[in-house]
């Protein structure tokens, strides 16, 4: 025998169907399915995040509404408050001054005194408001101007004399006036306009109606009459720096213009008049059809709010803004109440 080794034939290896990978049509097949899920998904978080932008958008659309009409709602109740006086013409001193701290701008919005124009008055769908600081208004919105007496605990513990007033305030009243600020004094017969002087406590005023200087009050308040801080403050809509519509409020005694609420496009009012002269209303007019100011004993106020966001409906919608043709798609809502004059209503 030869001493080679025998050699035998190699077996084939043989491959599974585990070893053998995807073929294209499986890979196809995977990669439809992948797109399908992904697809899918996609559609699933767009339309979260649109639930959310929407409920985002309401949500911040309630609380600015509600903000903006508590605002115009508190103004409105206090409008013409002067203590424990209703519906009584106010006695203007300091005429000349407090005409100017009030309206800075021009005597024509109060033309015969400061209080001589209405303690409550509007305007419908302005096109250049006749009220100073009021400037860059909506056209076709409307616009609100209060006055009235803010307490703070002023009560007289002595005499304000008509000649030279100086009186004393009781202690814990919250009263802090500047030199100049203009004061209502008041009891329940009669209330008087005036200036403060050089402390919280030194009363003075410069000239009467007729404009001709004075030191003479025109009434003897006893101790328990009031002195209050004078109020006037005017609401309308124009746009921010940022191009957004919003409710603004002029502060014609600190002569302040200042942003309330963002996103306000419209403010619409109406009044009820009493024309029985029961307190009760017997008429709704808008403030162009208005003939007497001190007959209005409710406002009905509706306030159109819509969202910063532009992308929150999925149609858009149409509208005119300040007699412009608009197109977005934000989320709009309104807001109403109608608000009782307190110093008038019964």
């Amino acid at each position: 025998m030869s001493g080679c080794a025998k050699s035998f034939p190699r077996a084939k290896e043989r491959v599974t169907d585990h070893e053998a990978g995807a073929t294209l049509i499986e890979l196809m097949m995977a990669l439809a399915v992948g797109l399908v899920l992904l697809f899918g998904l996609s559609r699933i978080y767009l339309s979260s995040k649109q639930s959310y932008r929407l409920t985002d958008a309401q949500s911040v659309l309630m609380e600015s509404g509600r903000y903006a009409l508590e605002a115009l709602t508190g103004e409105i109740h206090s409008a013409g408050q002067l203590g424990c006086r209703r519906n009584a013409p106010l006695t203007v001193l300091a005429n000349a001054q407090a005409q100017a701290l009030l309206v800075p701008d021009t005597a024509q919005h109060m033309p015969s005194g400061l209080i001589a124009a209405p303690l409550l008055s509007g305007e419908d769908d302005i096109r250049l408001s006749s009220v100073p600081r009021i400037k860059s208004a909506l056209s076709g919105t409307d616009t609100l101007t209060v006055l009235y007496a803010e307490s703070c605990s002023g009560i007289l513990i002595s005499r304000l004399l008509l000649t030279n007033p100086r009186g004393r305030l009781q202690s814990g009243s919250s009263c802090r006036f500047d030199t100049g600020t203009p004061l209502l004094v008041a009891n329940c017969e009669s209330a008087h306009l005036f200036r403060a002087g050089a402390s919280d406590q030194d009363f003075t005023q410069n000239v009467d109606q007729a404009e001709v200087a004075t030191n003479r009050l025109g009434a003897l308040y006893r101790p328990g009459s009031e002195v209050m801080a004078l109020r006037s403050r005017s609401f309308f809509i124009r746009l921010n720096p940022a191009g957004q519509p919003a409710l603004y409020r002029v502060d014609h005694v600190a002569d302040t213009v200042s942003e309330l609420v963002e996103g306000v496009e419209n403010l619409q009012l109406s009044y009820g008049v009493d024309t029985s002269g029961d307190g009760a209303s017997d008429r709704i007019l808008n403030a162009s059809a208005v003939s007497d100011w001190s007959k209005i004993v409710s406002v009905r106020v509706v306030l159109t709010l819509r969202s910063i966001d532009d992308r929150v409906l999925a149609n858009a919608r149409q509208y005119w803004l300040d007699d412009e043709s608009r197109s977005d798609r934000r989320l709009v809502r309104q807001f109403a109440a109608t608000v009782a004059v307190r110093s008038r209503a019964q």
